[in-house]
Parts: C-alpha cells; sequence; structure tokens
C-alpha cells in the first residue's frame, strides 16, 4: 500500500526542488485581472467626466451659434426676486439681466447700492472686490434743496468667471456616497478586506506551519503548500468579479429607469438605489419656483362710516374697520386672476375704488424708479438698528381689473390729461426697528418709508400725489382718511388699528398704506427724482391741512386755505409741508406669497410616497410658517428649527443715546408685541376685539381664518438654535433635527452643512 501511495506521488506531484509553471500563470492571470479591473474602472470615472464636459461645451457651442439679437435676457426691473441669482450687467450694447453663472472674464457688471459682489471684479479705479464683498457709499446731501442724492450704480469688471469656480469643484471634489454604496464599501472594503482576508490568511498560515513543522515524510505535506494553502483560503474572499457584477446591475438598472422615464442620459450612479434610499426631499428656492414671482393680495382693509353721526360729536364708534379676504385663482399656466372670498364685496366699491385708483397712478410702471428707491434703503437700513429695507411695494393691478376699474393689464381709465409720465419721489426716516420679538431670532422692521408719484394733471390747477408705503409713516403723513362716502379726520382710533393691521402682517407677509392727496403747485426740476429725509424726532406738520367744508367752491377753498398754485417746491422742507403731509388714507393692503398648484401636489405625493420634504427658508419663523403650511407642510409646534445663530447669546449691541431718547420720546408701543408669548387661540381673540369688535359677520370671517392665528411658537421642545448647534444636539440629545420639515433663517452655508448633516 505504502509503495503505490509512493509510486502515484511520483507520477503526479512533483518534487521540491522542481518550478510549478500552473500556480505562477494563476498568480499572473490574477495580477493582470486586477490590473485590468482598476483600468476599467479608472476608465468608467474618466467617460463619466468626458460626458459632462461633452455636455457643457455642447450648450456652450450651442449659445455661440446663436445671434446676439435671439438672446432673451430677463427684463432690467421684473419682479425684484431675491432667490433668483440675477446681475445688471452691459450685453450687447443695453443694460440687461445676466444669470450670474453666465458672467465672463471682461463683463462689465453694474454693482447696485448695497449688492454684494457676484463674483471677483474690479473697480474703475482700480480697487478689486472679492465675492461677497460689500462696497461702502456715502450719502450725499444737495446744498440748494437739502434732499439726498439717489445712489447710483457702480461699473466693475469681471476678473473670474463664476462659472470656472463650478466646474472646478464639479471635476475635482469626490462624490457623496450614497447609503446603499457606503454600506457595500464599509462590508467590502473594512470589514472583508482589513478583518476578515487577513485573519483567514495569518490564521491558515499558522496552521499549515504547524503541519509542516510537525508533519513526517509520509504525510506528502512539503514546502509550497505552507503558502499555497493560505492564498487558496483568501482568493475565494477577495471575489474579483465583484466590480463586475455592480458594475452590470448598476447599468441594468439605470436602462430600466432611463426606459420608465424616456430620457437619455448617463451616470454611475445606480439610479434604482438612489430612489430606492431617497427618505428626504429638501426644497430651497421659493420666490419664482415654489410660488408665483410677485406676491398677491391676501386683504385689504379700510374704514368705513358707521352711521350719520358727525365725527365731532366726541363719538369713538362712528367708524369701523372692514376687512376683506381675497384668493389667487390659476386660469392657465401662466395667469392668476384674482378674486374676493366675500359675495358681497361689491358692497364696498365705493370704499375700493380709491385704493383702485392709487394703484393705478403708483403702478408697476415706475418700478425702475422704485428698484432705484429700494437700494438706496438698503445702504440705509445697514445704519439703522433692528431694520430691513423690505420690497413690500409690488405689483396691485390684479385689483383694479377684479373690480373693473381696469379692463386688462394693458388698459387705463386714467384721463387723458393724466396720461404722463409724471415724478416720483422717496421719503424716509430713519426710525429704529421694533424691540426684538420673543421666539424670533432674527426679528426686523421694515424701514420707514414712502414711495411717491405726482401725476400733473393738464386741465386743473392741481396734480395727484399717491402715496404707498409703511402704515407708521403714511399716518404721519394722513390729516384724514376716506370712509367710503365722506372725507373723514383721521382720530387715534383709525391709527391705532391701521398700525396694529400693518405690523401683524408686514410679519407674516408684505404690507402696505395708501393714500392720496391733490397737490397745489409746482414742484421744482432739481428736486424731482431726489430723496427725502425725515428728521427723526421732527414732527409733520401740513401748512395746507384742508378742512373739507359742503357747499364750498374751489376757489374760496384755495383763498381760504393761503394755497398759491403758482407757487413751486423748491427744497425738502417745502415738498413735507405742501405736499407729503395733509394727505387723505384710503386702506391698507396686506400681500403674500401664494405656493404653486404643482408644488402643493408634489409635496401629497412625496409624502404618500413616504419622502418627508424638508423646507429651508431664508425668512424668519413667522413667513416661513406661513408659506410652508400652504404647500401642506407640518409646521406648528416642534416642527421648526431655526439656523440663524441667537443673537443674545452673541452679545447684546449698545443702543445709542439717541436711539433712547426718540424711543422714549414715542407714544406707548402697540399691545401686539406682548401677546407672542400667550396661546394662539387668545392672540386671535385679542385681535379679532380690536379689528371687529362692531362687525358679528367680519369676527366670524376671521375666527375661522387660520392666517390670523400665526405667532411664535415657544420652543418648548428646546431645539438648537443655530447650525453650529445642531450636531451637539444630534450627539448629547436626541435626532429630532432630522426629522422637522421646516428650517427658518436660512443662507447658503448653513443649508449646504445642513443639508451634509442630513446625508451622513
Amino acid at each position: 500500500m505504502k509503495n503505490a501511495l509512493e509510486d502515484w506521488y511520483g507520477a503526479n506531484v512533483v518534487n521540491d526542488n522542481e518550478i510549478d509553471y500552473s500556480l505562477l500563470v494563476i498568480y499572473i492571470v490574477l495580477f493582470l485581472f486586477t490590473f485590468i479591473l482598476q483600468y476599467w474602472q479608472n476608465q468608467i470615472v474618466k467617460a463619466n467626466h468626458l460626458f459632462l464636459y461633452n455636455k457643457v461645451k455642447g450648450i456652450v457651442e450651442e449659445i455661440e451659434r446663436l445671434s446676439t439679437n435671439d438672446l432673451q435676457y430677463p427684463q432690467i426691473y421684473d419682479a425684484i426676486v431675491e432667490d433668483m441669482p440675477l446681475q445688471l450687467a452691459k450685453r450687447d450694447g443695453r443694460v440687461c439681466q445676466v444669470p450670474r453663472l453666465m458672467l465672463v472674464t471682461k463683463d462689465i457688471v453694474l454693482l447696485r447700492p448695497g449688492q454684494k459682489a457676484p463674483c471677483n471684479c474690479e473697480l474703475v479705479d482700480g480697487k478689486e472686490l472679492h465675492q461677497g464683498e460689500k462696497l461702502e457709499r456715502q450719502m450725499q446731501v444737495c446744498e440748494e434743496t437739502d434732499a439726498i442724492e439717489p445712489l447710483e450704480l457702480v461699473e466693475a469688471r469681471v476678473t473670474s468667471s463664476p462659472i470656472n469656480h463650478n466646474l472646478e469643484n464639479l471635476f475635482t471634489e469626490q462624490e457623496n456616497l450614497l447609503q446603499f454604496e457606503a454600506q457595500i464599501n464599509d462590508a467590502v472594503h473594512r470589514i472583508n478586506e482589513r478583518i476578515l482576508i487577513p485573519l483567514f490568511f495569518v490564521l491558515s498560515l499558522l496552521l499549515t506551519a504547524y503541519r509542516f513543522f510537525n508533519a513526517d515524510d509520509e504525510s506528502l505535506f512539503h514546502t509550497r503548500f505552507v503558502f499555497a494553502v493560505p492564498f487558496l483560503v483568501a482568493l475565494p474572499l477577495i471575489c474579483p468579479l465583484y466590480p463586475v457584477i455592480i458594475y452590470l446591475i448598476k447599468t441594468t438598472n439605470n436602462r430600466q429607469v432611463f426606459n420608465a422615464f424616456g430620457i437619455v442620459s448617463q451616470t454611475t450612479k445606480d439610479l434604482v438605489a438612489i430612489l430606492s434610499a431617497l427618505t428626504t426631499v429638501a426644497i430651497i428656492d421659493k420666490k419664482g419656483i415654489l410660488s408665483l414671482p410677485e406676491p398677491s393680495i391676501r386683504k385689504v382693509m379700510f374704514f368705513k362710516s358707521k352711521g350719520t353721526k358727525e365725527p365731532d360729536d366726541g363719538d369713538d364708534d362712528s367708524t369701523i374697520p372692514e376687512i376683506l379676504n381675497l384668493s389667487s385663482i390659476q386660469v392657465s399656466d401662466d395667469e392668476w386672476e384674482l378674486d374676493f372670498d366675500e359675495s358681497s364685496w361689491a358692497l364696498h366699491l365705493p370704499s375700493l375704488l380709491p385704493m383702485a385708483y392709487n394703484m393705478v397712478l403708483n403702478s408697476c410702471a415706475h418700478n425702475s424708479d422704485f428698484a432705484r428707491f429700494l437700494d438706496h434703503l438698503s445702504v440705509v437700513a445697514d445704519s439703522v438698528p433692528r431694520t430691513i429695507a423690505t420690497a413690500n411695494r409690488r405689483c396691485m393691478c390684479q385689483l383694479p381689473i377684479r373690480i373693473g376699474f381696469l379692463q386688462s393689464p394693458g388698459g387705463s381709465p386714467i384721463p387723458a390729461a393724466l396720461k404722463n409720465d409724471g415724478v416720483t419721489m422717496g421719503v424716509y426716516a430713519r426710525q429704529p426697528g421694533d424691540p426684538p420679538v420673543s421666539g424670533i431670532v432674527k426679528h426686523r422692521t421694515p424701514l420707514e418709508m414712502a414711495f411717491c408719484t405726482v401725476q400733473m394733471d393738464e386741465h386743473s390747477l392741481h396734480s395727484h400725489l399717491s402715496s404707498q408705503g409703511t402704515a407708521k409713516l403714511i399716518l404721519d403723513a394722513c390729516t384724514h382718511f376716506w370712509s367710503g362716502e365722506k372725507v373723514m379726520p383721521l382720530t387715534v382710533k383709525e391709527r391705532r388699528l391701521s398700525i396694529d393691521f400693518h405690523r401683524r402682517h408686514s410679519m407674516t407677509g408684505h404690507c402696505l398704506a395708501l393714500a392720496y392727496r391733490p397737490v397745489f403747485g409746482q414742484i421744482d426740476q432739481g428736486l424731482i427724482g431726489k430723496y427725502i429725509e425725515l428728521p427723526l424726532l421732527g414732527t409733520l406738520s401740513s401748512s395746507e391741512t384742508v378742512h373739507l367744508v359742503h357747499s364750498q367752491s374751489t376757489d374760496d377753498l384755495l383763498q381760504q386755505n393761503g394755497i398759491n398754485p403758482a407757487k413751486v417746491v423748491t427744497n425738502s422742507q417745502d415738498f413735507i409741508n405742501d405736499v407729503f403731509t395733509g394727505q387723505i388714507l384710503c386702506g391698507l393692503v396686506a400681500l403674500q406669497y401664494e405656493a404653486m398648484p404643482w408644488a402643493t401636489k408634489l409635496v401629497e405625493l412625496l409624502d404618500n410616497a413616504c419622502v418627508r420634504p424638508v423646507f429651508f427658508s431664508k425668512e424668519n419663523e413667522l413667513r416661513s410658517r406661513v408659506f410652508a403650511e400652504k404647500l401642506g407642510l407640518e409646521a406648528g409646534w416642534n416642527c421648526h428649527i431655526t439656523l440663524a445663530e441667537d443673537e443674545d447669546k452673541a452679545g447684546k449691541r449698545k443702543i445709542p443715546a439717541m436711539e433712547i431718547f426718540s424711543c422714549s420720546t414715542k407714544s406707548k408701543i402697540s399691545k401686539l408685541n406682548g401677546r407672542f408669548a400667550k396661546s394662539d387661540a387668545l392672540l386671535a381673540n385679542l385681535d379679532l376685539e380690536s379689528f371687529a369688535r362692531n362687525s358679528p359677520t367680519r369676527r366670524q370671517s376671521l375666527l375661522t381664518s387660520d392666517e390670523d392665528k400665526v405667532a411664535p411658537i415657544p420652543n418648548k421642545a428646546q431645539l438648537p438654535t443655530g447650525i453650529d448647534e445642531v450636531r451637539p444636539h444630534l450627539e448629547a440629545v436626541d435626532n429630532v433635527p432630522l426629522l422637522v420639515g421646516l428650517f427658518t433663517d436660512c443662507n447658503t452655508t448653513s443649508t449646504l452643512e445642513m443639508i451634509t448633516i442630513m446625508q451622513v
């Protein structure tokens, strides 16, 4: 038996001193296979980069083939949309709005006052501005008129194209692994390659070595088995065909997805793995994407006479406030209509017509002038505590169209004598904003301002002044209000209700006060186009306050009040006394952004698919909650986090003595700010008591309105405040920040950081 075994071994097994070329061939084949596999994977990555490069190159070539006259740039003074990255630039011999990514080297951009540099650029004087830097601007006062000169645009030459930086990041940064890919990578590279393979290799090597030293000559266990056995044990664990299998699975899955959606594309990602692992969708932009570019009118407020009593008898209830709700209805993809929620709105037509007339005179045709005024206010607001320059004046032509005052957006019922360009004036005051509100990290009050248009009347002795602005400044300039039947003196009651309405709706959207007055005299050309800054501690007083009396001719009225139609207003003080003050309050308008129907439907579909939508908003908590609820997101208690740093923790700013003195001389602030700590129901009842005390029908309608119950919700769950506190909260407390659906006070950096946290 022993001789037969030795004969078989001698015939089939080589001696120890001979070379076994079969194992050498196996090792060479494995090495070549590994080398080819690595080369193949690198080629896949290069092919993906080449695909992106060719796609970008094709777009650039397509743009170059187009004629310069065929390029459609957005209009310069369309709706002011902060979320759309557009930049004023000189292109093709004209000024136009250019997407910032399309700026190229040597482009001439026009930096607006208060604007951050969109990219690295160089000014005319050689000063360099890096991306994100602001150019300091100084106000200049005209010595002849004492008015403020408007801040002009500053030309700068682009030194580096923004798209170059984006493309460099696109081709250099490493792609984030999906959760499924990360698990495979962790199992293959960390567990298998770093733990299992070395463990089994060393263990098999020790066992074969032990057997080699303890075996006799009859065991036929030779030297080569000491190294062959460990490799044979580790080889199945390496699985050389694994990358090929994964690639085939990805290709098959992607082909099925492309066929299902009917698209032709190329990617190295497994789309099935992406879609199956999708748990959250981040929604970032709002204005112009998820909502209309322009906010729509939601409420109008005006005052009506309650009875036949004269206002001089001391009856504080002679007038009542009326609030009408409106809704926007989408007629087609690009057309929306405005409609009243109440069918009896026509009963208030005498009160709505003056407001519509104000909207027509001070319309969106003056957007270019208002854009310059808003840029000027943005610089002013940087030096006024707790204020912000808000683009609260928007296109409101839908309301005149709805009540029949306008037949179409292009039509106009203005008499031919008023169909002229008119002049525009801007008035503002450096009034500090309201005190901080508990529960809101960044509370900013709109800077007190008024944008006025003066239409010259060729057939009479006067012109028409139409003002739109913040309630406090407009009310300071008003002495009367329109009650739907007659002009009545403005009392403390109307002022209080108007300011309360404005403050409340300015927190959840935009609010404007509308006023009108006839102007007697002419405005000097040197004053037109300039801005008037009201004194901080001054009081507006009109030398032309007209106390209207029935049955009195215009000539007698002018002579009695000492009005000279030939007088020319030459300085800012005369403009304040003779033009701006003595206005008649027409009413107030509240505007809010409406969610697009497809966006609301998308959120509903994502919820049904168990995918949680998360909304990142640049606005504060109140405005963000209103729009989030319109989208269908849950934005109540324990459902929102602010990513802005708490200013109280960062340190309180020292208040200048001038501000303290001005605050002490003002009348007592409205009780609105003290209500925020109370419950929603109590807050609604308090507001309804002031707004609809004498109107049972309005009280019933307001009680059913959810928008009037918006208030800061106390952070009872002690959620983190600021992006820097999110990670420590996740490590030490709980994972609630990963479950909320609304993040407020966001910027680009904090949004990107929060998305990165959610992807880990």
